[in-house]
């Protein structure tokens, strides 16, 4: 079993317009690499525990994700974004990581959100903003963007947190 396998039997959250805040803990999967586990993972926590998934350590309250619906003469996709801040140097990881995609494995309480795919991984967007003022750290308002034929998934019974 895969990552688009755990996708394939999960339930969409909406066909409109989705924006989550509040997001608890977010996880990178890479997408070229989702289905080639070592091991056969049966739950969401198999996933972001193993050794591809990077944990983002976002600032506090500051990951938002956000959907909105397009449609067009070629159909309906969705414009998809997660944004967050991050205080500590990543410099040498985002430029590494650029053009690489991922899955976005997000946790809000205690409900799993899965969102990209192999065809339509998510991309880094990052621009360094140094302080404005004195209370205002410097930093990474870091965005992650894609387009999808779906706004998100969800998981009927949510998987444990991970340790």
């Amino acid at each position: 079993m895969n990552l688009d396998d755990l996708i394939t039997g999960a339930e969409e959250i909406s066909t409109c317009d989705v924006e989550i805040a509040g997001i608890d803990a977010l996880y990178l999967i890479p997408a070229d690499i989702s289905q080639l586990f070592i091991y056969e993972p049966d739950t969401i926590t198999d996933i972001v525990t193993g050794s591809s998934a990077v944990h983002i350590d976002f600032d506090f309250q500051s990951c938002l994700f956000k959907s909105r619906m397009r449609q067009s003469d070629a159909g309906v996709n969705y414009d998809n974004s997660i944004t967050f801040r991050y205080s500590k140097d990543v410099t040498e990881w985002l430029h590494l990581n650029k053009e690489q995609g991922f899955f976005a494995v997000f946790l809000k309480s205690d409900q799993w959100y899965v969102t990209g795919s192999n065809a339509l991984p998510y991309y880094i967007n990052f621009e360094y903003v140094s302080g404005k003022s004195a209370g205002d750290q410097q930093g990474y308002d870091i965005e992650l963007t894609s387009s999808q034929l779906r706004p998100i998934i969800k998981y009927e019974a949510p998987a444990p947190p991970p340790p």
